[in-house]
Parts: C-alpha cells; structure tokens; sequence
C-alpha cells in the first residue's frame, strides 16, 4: 500500500516535472534566470499588449491554465519556488532525472521505512476498518494526483503550441514561456512533497495543504 503510493506518486510527478524541464532547458539561459524573480500573471499580461488578436488568445489560455497551477501551489509556496527553482533547475541541468530529485528532496528511503515501522507497530487488535480507512486514504492521493498529472499534460502540450508565437514576443515571450515552466516544475514538486509529507515540507504549517501518507497512517492507525 505505502510503497506503492509512493512510488505511483513520484513517477507522476516525475513524468510532468521532466517534460516541464525538457521545455524549459530548451529556452535560452537568460530568460530562464530572469523567470524566477517574475510574476507569471504579469509577464503574460505584458505580452498580450499589442499582439495580434489570434496570439493574444493563445497567450490568454496559456495564461489561465497556469494560474490554475498558481492557485493549487499558494502564495507561500509560489515564493519558495522562486526561491529554490535555479538551484533545482541547475541540478537537473547537469543531468540529474525528476525521480531522482524528487526521492532526494523528500528521503524517500528514509520516509518509507519510518512509515512501514508504524504500520509493523500497529497492535493487533487495531480495528480492520481503521487499517481500510488508511489504504482507501492513500490510494485516493494517487488517485486524485493522476488527475491533476492529466491536467498538468495538457498544460504542457499548451505550452508547446503557443511557443512559436510567444517566443518571437522578445524580451518577456521567453521570460513568460520560462516563468509558465518553472511553475509546472515547482507544482510536481510540492504537489508530491505535500502528498508524501516530505520532511523538508513538512515544517511550515502554510505550505501543508493536504494530510499526506505520513499523516494519514498516523492519524488513521493510531500511531501519533
């Protein structure tokens, strides 16, 4: 159950997070140094100053899928994503896989077994249904995320359409194209953070939108 998820987790994650920085590493340097102290909201808005009416309309859905993904990260998080993205983006330039940063930033080694020795401590008299409880929880993570995985696809693939038009839209095309990216990278990774109750992401009260695995097998099993 739990290593499952996990493992379904990050290799979704890791499957946008790498289109993402595939699209991204093909932009030049320079924009993609200057997306991460910008506003995508902004940036878009610039561009559509003036263009013509058909690039003005791919600009626009671009623009409202992204919010999209700005409104699940949250303010804080979008902060910190500009915060940590050329460190992320640098590692995964040297040729460094999502997976691999993903399983790094969040122990996932080191999560698994603390969440399997709850599970191997549960007493045996725990009710069956709380131990369901806890699987259907779990397996409704990966369910939902798979979800938003196919929305994030789309998002990409609209990135990728409007990109001959918007990257001609010197200098803020390639800056926005950069800043729409860089948020899709940082959604994977909090979004999987969030979900697996990464210990880095698990401080800051604000960052933590949903009970994650962690949480879940300690609420539901008794194990806090």
């Amino acid at each position: 159950m739990v290593a499952s998820a996990l493992v379904d987790l990050r290799d979704d994650a890791a499957d946008v997070g790498q289109k993402a920085v595939l699209g991204l590493t093909q932009l030049p340097l320079p924009a993609i140094q200057q997306a991460s102290s910008v506003i995508f909201a902004e940036v878009m808005s610039w561009i559509g100053e003036g263009v013509a009416a058909l690039v003005k309309k791919a600009v626009t859905l671009v623009a409202q899928a992204v919010d999209k993904i700005l409104a699940a990260l949250g303010k804080d998080a979008q902060d910190e994503v500009r915060t940590k993205l050329g460190e992320w983006v640098e590692d995964l330039r040297s040729g460094t896989l999502f997976a691999t940063l993903l399983d790094r930033l969040a122990e996932s080694e080191r999560l698994k077994t603390e969440v399997l020795g709850l599970i191997d401590a549960t007493p045996a008299t725990l009710e069956a249904a709380r131990i369901n409880a806890a699987s259907a929880r779990i397996a409704e993570l990966s369910e939902k995320f798979r979800k938003h995985k196919d929305v994030i696809t789309w998002v990409l693939k609209g990135l990728a359409w409007a990109r001959a038009w918007i990257m001609p839209l010197v200098p803020w095309g390639p800056v926005g194209l950069s800043a729409a990216y860089a948020t899709t990278i940082g959604y994977a990774v909090y979004a999987f953070a969030d979900r697996v109750d990464a210990y880095w992401f698990g401080g800051p009260e604000r960052l933590d939108h949903l009970p994650g695995i962690r949480g879940i097998v300690r609420a539901e099993l008794g194990s806090a």
